[in-house]
């Protein structure tokens, strides 16, 4: 390969990589109270939140949230957490709360598709689109989003600021 085709390579390269963060950037999160997380979360991205907070989510669209983390613990079960916090009233996420969250994880390494079978030390990706019910009240939310083992053990939890418009 010329080096003017390896330049022109890399620049389409870093131009998709752009492209993908820009359409979900990083997000600060906080570690939820209670019970101690197993795992450890890496990095939560979640669409359309473009480095203003609260995150907006509107209602009749579809929001996406990716994250990776590394499990403590090896596991075959794992299941969705996911509320937004009215208050002190946890309003679920209807059709992701309490839901098996194997199809939706894949290695970081591979892209491919892990299912359950998660290995201590090993750092995975879950991702997640999910709808926004006309239903939901407009209103500010605190998003708390964990990822529990068969033991109902948190691997992962952490919560977001969210607007709900």
């Amino acid at each position: 390969m010329t080096p003017q085709r390896s330049i022109a390579a890399l620049v389409i390269v870093l131009l998709s990589v752009g492209c993908v963060l820009s359409q979900h950037p990083r997000v600060p999160i906080t570690p939820c109270n209670g019970n101690p997380m197993t795992g450890k979360v890496l990095e939560v991205r979640v669409s359309n939140c473009n480095n203003n907070f609260p995150c907006i989510l509107k209602r009749g669209s579809q929001a996406t949230i990716e994250f990776d983390y590394i499990p403590a613990q090896d596991t075959n079960r794992v299941t969705t957490g996911a509320t937004a916090r009215l208050g002190a009233v946890p309003l679920p996420f209807v059709g992701t709360n309490n839901q098996p969250a194997c199809s939706r994880i894949t290695s970081k390494q591979s892209r491919q598709s892990t299912g359950c079978n998660l290995r201590a030390g090993e750092v995975y990706t879950y991702s997640n689109t999910f709808p926004i019910l006309q239903i939901y009240p407009v209103t500010n939310v605190l998003v708390q989003w964990e990822l529990n083992d068969g033991n109902r053990q948190k691997i992962t939890c952490f919560t977001i600021p969210a607007r709900i418009v």
